[in-house]
């Protein structure tokens, strides 16, 4: 989660492209062991820092899976 967290700060550093490696990495680790919460957050960190419309498509299904990872680590 700590990856994620300085993919947050990154973005806001305005170092997109760090913020979205870090992301990435973070996002793969949180998948990996189900962490669905913060992987949640981690791709929204990287659809902030890479999104444009060169890559809506990526965009648009990672925040499918953010919004799915949200969804199933709800408590209702």
């Amino acid at each position: 989660m700590a990856l994620g967290v300085l993919a947050a700060i990154a973005a806001r550093a305005d170092d997109r492209a760090g913020a979205a490696r870090l992301a990435l990495e973070s996002a793969d680790i949180l998948r990996e062991r189900g962490f669905n919460l913060a992987l949640a957050h981690s791709l929204i960190v990287h659809c902030e820092a890479t999104g444009g419309a060169s890559n809506g498509a990526e965009v648009e299904t990672l925040l499918a899976e953010a919004a799915d990872s949200f969804r199933s680590s709800a408590a209702w």
